[in-house]
């Protein structure tokens, strides 16, 4: 919902607490993209296993950044460990390093993309 999008606006600190945020420049541009932020609802399950995704059989391009919680690191080394032919790439930064490493997030995107190919 509109109200739940706000919530999470608010929680990544893209607007300030208590900001109406249907008054924002940019909810234009987030309002139609609020689904994106509901696959959890489909894929959060309690009778999944980390063992499903061994079944993914599509190129997975895995990102962490070397200011990443140790605790997402964990989570991205397993899913490395357990997808066929997934690529973990390691770049600086964050959370958001695939931004704040933009150049080498594409490169890495430009060769996984590549190698899916052949």
């Amino acid at each position: 919902s509109d109200d739940e999008l706000g919530q999470f606006l608010e929680l990544a600190a893209f607007i300030q607490p208590g900001e109406d945020v249907r008054r924002h420049p940019n909810w234009e541009r987030w309002a139609p993209h609020k689904q994106a932020l509901s696959w959890q609802q489909m894929v959060d399950r309690s009778e999944r296993s980390i063992e499903e995704v061994s079944s993914i059989s599509c190129p997975v391009l895995l990102v962490k950044g070397t200011e990443t919680a140790d605790w997402l690191k964990r989570v991205v080394d397993a899913l490395g460990k357990r997808i066929p032919g997934a690529t973990v790439v390691e770049l600086q930064g964050d959370h958001a390093s695939h931004i704040q490493s933009i150049d080498a997030f594409l490169e890495a995107l430009e060769e996984h993309v590549e190698r899916a190919r052949r």
